[in-house]
């Protein structure tokens, strides 16, 4: 280490040459150190004293550091030498009353929330954080990719060729990495976000390069309109809002033999979103070259709403009914287009978190079929007929000694036998195969038709920074069929049990046949269907095609005669009719049917044949209206309990289901509200069984309050474009399509007791996709012409007496015997 030397004017002329004022580098070898990772953020602390010639302490400085490697090579972005799939989110700062005024305890209750829900790093959009995100990184563990405050949004082609501005890039990217080098977090900087591509980002990447040799830099500025660029100044291939094909063409490609792709944004979360993210992660972990990605992003930048008093504004469930551009004077503005994150402003939850912990689950499950090799302990002839499942470790430094395992086989969604597991050590990245104590004298016994289905849990052993004790961190539902588990087949015979037609509970007891109800092929548009307010209305997604040309939001339904005729004590009632799209020719033609039987049963059976000109719908399907009960103090009158067999607990759609599973799930329908920013289609719930509301009713004569339930079976059907019998979807809300679409803040929707409840079923509801920044819902998602039909088996009974599980099985076992 060259130490200046004024003695003589050699030594001067020699010390200018090779001593660097005010840095001191030296190499330590530091013995039986832990490495630093996302799994264990092992930190030590440092001190580092400065003193004079004659040795006395000028300055001292205690940090936490971490020893971790970071480096580029064969497609991989390598951590501690092992290719880390990073499942990253973007971070702005944002406070709901402050602003960007966000404090270390706000920003830890961010990173906790991101841990909980498996996320393992953080991209600073679009400017250096303040300092405490790098410090609660290092501590909490989570990759950081650091970015210089450097954007030109709006004059991308411009400012970065433009000598004026040059020095101020280059020293925004210098503060950033000096301020920032000693945290082992941050395995990346990035030159900024969306600044386009000149000579200075190249000089500001060489300048990282030499300053700081051991992270690579990352820009997506020449990746913007081609991923095949040579793009130079970055090391990493990092495009945003890239679709799965065109990364998949990439890695295919092989034309570039060093970088990994990672998308710098993705998945824009904007509203109801997050359609196909599991898509995303089928391709990314199953292909060389791809490695992750950010979505876009954690949290919508809402800001509180008052009214003229002051006093704070609230949507229908008692939440904060947010504000966002154009609420405060603000022109021009992009209105809502900033509440685009997986939580609310006040970090509630947004459904789609569920999803993304699911992508990151630390373990994976999977039947170990009959005839497939085991290492496992017990692969005998008697071992083989118990349910055997191979484990994946999907970590990358540590095993599973942290979680607790557990299980439960379910029947038609119930829970008819549970346990827990002992793992044996499973090191990072390597499979087991274990077996349940499951034989198949259980499960034969069971009706013919039970569904089966196996859970697997995993929780929290233990408490951790971001987590409690027993906290649920990942789970995998796998299914029993006739194909992989024959011997564990249901085979006893269905009883039919005589179910007496349900007694009159008091109150407007309204036929069946008789509810009000109409088809329906439109949902409230989520942000990514179309954004609809402003000068971006209509800019990306389909509300131009769907409600400017086609009008699918001012359908008008056009009922046909009823014809009503019996067939020994059943009555069938048929009508025929037209749902008509105002700016589409060719009507929707529908047929109803309603068979209605003595036993109380009514089925219901609604067919609808979308017309070409209609082809990817936003749904197809029926709302039915069911009225409120007068309130009063005793009781709320409204179809309030709810329950139902399908997917749950949150809500799910076909292109955001991975994490959903099928079980028996109990709520309200005033709980099936989803708080967005903007009002919007929520709430929807894939693959329904069967589900059941209760009503409170008025004090009958006896003084004694009494409920009334409405129990609706399902029945498959196929859809057009897809294989097998397909379960309906369903919905329930105490607001309309029609509500939703007219508002424009939560607090614009009705709140309080005594509110008519909408019942939607659906034959298919288009996926979500993620326009409104990015890839629309896949082709797969979306819905063809064709016909499409929902049936349903409906009957009123009593909560106190009635058990609708049993009814269930009656009705089916009746069905099945009418074949």
């Amino acid at each position: 280490m060259p130490v200046w030397d004024a003695t003589n004017e050699a030594a001067q002329l020699i010390g200018g040459m090779f001593v660097e004022p005010g840095l001191v580098r030296c190499q330590l070898e530091v013995p039986k150190i832990r490495a630093w990772s996302h799994e264990s953020p092992q930190l030590y602390r440092s001190l580092a004293v400065l003193r004079d010639p004659v040795g006395n302490v000028v300055h001292v400085h205690a940090a936490k550091v971490g020893f971790r490697s970071v480096e580029v090579a064969n497609n991989e972005l390598l951590i501690n030498g092992e290719a880390v799939l990073l499942h990253g989110v973007n971070l702005h700062e944002h406070h709901p009353d402050l602003g960007r005024a966000v404090t270390a305890e706000l920003t830890r209750q961010d990173l906790q929330m991101m841990k909980a829900h498996n996320l393992n790093a953080v991209r600073a959009a679009h400017y250096p954080h303040d300092e405490h995100l790098a410090e609660l990184c290092d501590e909490l563990g989570l990759y950081l990719v650091d970015e210089a405050n450097v954007e030109s949004h709006a004059r991308q082609r411009s400012l970065c060729h433009d000598p004026r501005f040059s020095s101020s890039i280059l020293e925004r990217v210098q503060r950033m990495a000096q301020r920032d080098a000693h945290h082992a977090c941050i395995i990346a900087w990035s030159l900024g976000n969306e600044s386009g591509d000149g000579a200075i980002h190249e000089a500001a990447a060489a300048w990282l390069r030499r300053y700081d040799p051991t992270r690579p830099v990352q820009y997506e500025g020449p990746l913007m309109h081609d991923l095949f660029a040579e793009a130079p100044a970055t090391d990493i291939v990092c495009p945003m809002y890239s679709s799965i094909d065109e990364i998949r063409s990439w890695a295919a490609s092989s034309k570039d033999q060093r970088r990994p792709l990672i998308l710098c944004e993705y998945s824009h979360a904007m509203g109801n979103s997050n359609g196909s993210l599991s898509d995303y992660w089928d391709a990314i972990e199953s292909t060389h070259g791809l490695q992750g990605g950010f979505i876009w992003e954690w949290l919508d930048h809402g800001l509180r709403r008052t009214d003229s008093s002051g006093a704070t504004l609230y949507g229908p469930d008692g939440s904060v009914s947010w504000g966002y551009g154009g609420d405060f004077g603000d022109q021009p503005t992009d209105n809502n287009f900033i509440c685009d994150g997986l939580v609310s402003a006040d970090r509630t939850a947004h459904p789609a978190l569920d999803e993304v912990r699911h992508i990151g689950r630390p373990v994976r499950a999977s039947w170990v079929l009959s005839g497939a090799g085991s290492s496992a302990a017990g692969s005998s002839a008697a071992g083989s007929k118990m349910l055997r499942v191979e484990l994946r470790n999907a970590r990358w430094f540590s095993g599973l000694e942290d979680l607790k395992t557990s299980w439960q086989l379910l029947a038609d969604g119930e829970v008819i036998d549970s346990g827990t597991l002992v793992l044996p050590v499973m090191a990072p990245r390597k499979s087991l195969q274990v077996k349940l104590p499951i034989r198949p004298a259980v499960t034969s016994k069971l009706p013919l038709g039970t569904e089966l289905h196996l859970n697997l849990i995993w929780t929290q052993a233990g408490r951790t920074p971001w987590a409690t004790a027993g906290s649920e961190v990942g789970r995998e539902q796998l299914s029993l069929t006739t194909t992989t588990h024959p011997q564990f087949v249901p085979r006893a015979q269905r009883r039919c049990v005589a179910i007496q037609a349900s007694e009159d509970f008091g109150g407007s007891v309204q036929q069946i046949a008789e509810i009000d109800w109409k088809p329906t092929i439109f949902r409230a548009l989520t942000d990514n269907d179309g954004l609809r307010q402003g000068w971006m209305r209509g800019l990306v997604g389909g509300l131009h095609r769907w409600v400017e040309v086609q009008g699918v939001d001012r359908c008008v339904w056009k009922p046909g005669v009823e014809r009503v005729r019996h067939r020994g004590s059943d009555t069938l009632r048929t009508s025929s009719g037209e749902l008509v799209a105002p700016g589409v020719d060719d009507a929707i033609k529908v047929i109803r049917k309603a068979r209605v039987q003595a036993d109380g049963w009514t089925q219901l059976s609604i067919e609808m044949g979308l017309p070409a000109a209609l082809h990817d719908s936003l749904r197809v399907g029926v709302e039915l209206l069911l009225p409120a009960e007068p309130s009063s103090a005793e009781h709320d009158g409204a179809w309030e309990q709810l329950q139902w067999v399908g997917n749950g607990p949150g809500e799910n759609y076909s292109d955001r289901c991975s994490a959903a599973t099928l079980g028996h799930w109990t709520s309200t329908v005033t709980d099936q509200y989803e708080d967005y920013a903007l009002p919007q289609e929520h709430g929807h719930r894939q693959h329904l069984r069967w589900l059941s509301l209760t009503q409170a009713l008025p004090t009958g004569r006896t003084g004694r309050r009494s409920r009334r339930g409405l129990l609706v079976v399902a029945e498959p059907h196929r859809v057009p474009g897809l294989s097998g019998l397909q379960w309906p979807g369903f919905s329930t809300r105490h607001h309309s399509d029609e509500e939703l679409w007219a508002a424009r803040h939560t607090s614009d929707l009705a709140s309080g007791p005594g509110r008519s409840t909408y019942l939607y079923l659906d034959a298919a509801q288009r996926g979500l996709g993620t326009a409104s920044c990015g890839p629309d819902t896949l082709s797969k998602y979306q819905l063809r012409a064709g016909r499409y039909q929902v049936s349903v088996w409906c009957r009123y009974f009593d909560p106190s007496s009635d058990d609708p599980q049993e009814l269930v099985r009656s009705i089916r076992a009746a069905v099945e015997a009418d074949r």
